[in-house]
């Protein structure tokens, strides 16, 4: 047997139901578009009355008992268009535990032909939004979830890249503050040289200075060596001559001894003349000078390792913060995405308003810039059957709580919606009986104590027209 499809809208003709709540019987004929009034005063049923056929289809009943107090057994039927029948039994079994069982199929002359899979084929024909309305009363940020939901937009892949982006900005900003508060903390030395003195290379150079030192303070020695000999020998030579004036009997032999005399000085003439030459190359270093560098190294050093420890931090800022603005523009870019892809999927389902924006960043909605909440009732009322209908289930029945809370105009409008998109609602309006017996409008369906009256004879529970059909 052929399931339903989605190419062809289905209606509900009639629905019964018994012991359901505060239902003891009652039987409904919804019109084919638009509004269906369940009417009653307080306590008369009129919830129960909807609920029943929500349940019916699967909704979830309250955790506590949905059948009627001192029943064991409630049932609700749905007879739908195209010959489709509804049936759903909640009953007591011998554990006093309540047990559900679900009919769904189509009759025709042959007989009832059950689907196998029942709840799967009646939750792929219903809105998935039974109670259009309850998308006004959510909150923001539920609104945007449920309409990401209803026009199927899938944005967990973009979400997903932005956590990630945004937990490692959250660590690299962590950084930067651990950076700057480094930068900051450590001293800087701008006269310090840019590398640490080395402590070897300073005592090689005082090493060699002391030796160049000594070499110059012995080469002066030396001068003042040859100075003296140079000296003596005169004195020796004097006292030869006089030797040799007093003494004219050695002439010949001192004057043997003169020639090797006068080699003698004139080696040590040379070597005085040497030895002053190269003395007056030579000049002492300043060892005072490298003594303070030595007095001064560490505080040197000290400048120069942190001149560098902030100029690394600095380093280390610059490549934290270009980590920070490369995240926070993948951050932008996913909600730049994640925009456009929930402004597509809002084109594309067609809602009849064109200039709808989401703000998921801060959770909010406005049509041409106010806010969905301040948007006017025909609007926002338009904009949540549109949704309820979206993805064109083939059921289309909806219900309005607290439609007593509507004035003429708006039930007008809901009418409407219903024609346009060919759609029934149920709405649950409070009604009281002196008030229809002095000509008040009633409802379509009038209930009294769980069950529906007859106001006009008919038999479908139509408007009061004659006193005397009541009851």
């Amino acid at each position: 047997m052929s399931e339903p499809t989605d190419q062809k809208i289905v209606h509900i003709h009639r629905y019964e139901a018994r012991n359901i709540m505060g239902i003891k019987h009652i039987t409904v004929h919804p019109v084919k578009v638009g509004v269906t009034k369940i009417g009653g005063a307080n306590g008369s049923g009129k919830s129960s009355s909807i609920n029943s056929l929500f349940w019916a289809f699967g909704g979830k009943p309250p955790e506590e008992m949905p059948i009627r107090k001192g029943q064991t057994e409630a049932i609700v039927e749905v007879d739908l268009s195209d010959g489709l029948y509804c049936k759903r039994r909640f009953w007591i079994d011998d554990k006093g535990e309540t047990k559900t069982e679900l009919q769904f199929g189509r009759k025709d002359d042959t007989g009832f032909q059950k689907y196998t899979s029942p709840q799967s084929t009646l939750d792929r024909l219903m809105s998935k939004m039974p109670d259009p309305f309850e998308f006004s009363r959510l909150p923001a940020k539920e609104q945007i979830e449920m309409l990401k939901g209803l026009l199927k937009i899938d944005t967990s892949a973009i979400d997903n890249k932005k956590a990630e982006a945004f937990e490692d900005r959250k660590m690299v900003k962590k950084e930067l503050a651990a950076l700057e508060a480094k930068t900051r903390d450590l001293p800087e030395y701008p006269d310090a040289p840019t590398e640490e003195l080395s402590a070897a290379d300073l005592s090689a150079k005082l090493t060699a200075a002391h030796e160049h030192n000594a070499a110059v303070v012995e080469a002066g020695r030396q001068v003042e060596i040859a100075q003296h000999r140079v000296v003596a020998a005169k004195e020796v030579i004097d006292r030869k001559e006089g030797e040799v004036k007093e003494l004219e009997a050695r002439i010949d032999a001192l004057k043997a001894e003169l020639p090797a005399m006068r080699e003698k000085l004139q080696e040590f003439v040379n070597m005085e003349a040497s030895k002053a030459s190269e003395a007056k190359t030579l000049k002492t270093v300043d060892i005072e000078e490298l003594d303070n560098q030595f007095e001064s190294l560490e505080t040197v050093n000290r400048q120069v390792r942190s001149n560098k420890a902030k100029a690394d931090a600095r380093a280390e800022w610059k490549t934290a913060e270009a980590k920070r603005v490369a995240l926070q523009k993948v951050i932008d870019d996913m909600d730049m995405l994640k925009k456009k892809c929930l402004s597509e999927a809002v084109a594309s389902a067609k809602l009849p308003v064109d200039d709808l924006d989401i703000n998921e960043e801060d959770g909010t909605m406005s049509i041409a810039g106010i806010p969905f909440s301040q948007v006017n009732t025909a609007k926002v009322m338009e904009i949540c059957v549109a949704l309820a209908v979206h993805g064109q289930p083939t059921l289309r029945i909806f219900r309005i709580d607290e439609g007593s809370n509507l004035d003429r105009a708006t039930m007008a409008s809901i009418q409407k919606l219903g024609e346009k998109y060919y759609a029934q609602f149920l709405v649950e309006v409070v009604s009281e009986l002196e008030d229809i017996k002095n000509g008040a409008q009633g409802p379509d369906v009038f209930l009294i104590e769980g069950e529906a009256v007859d106001l006009v004879g008919d038999g479908r529970g139509r408007n009061l027209t004659r006193e005397e059909t009541i009851l």
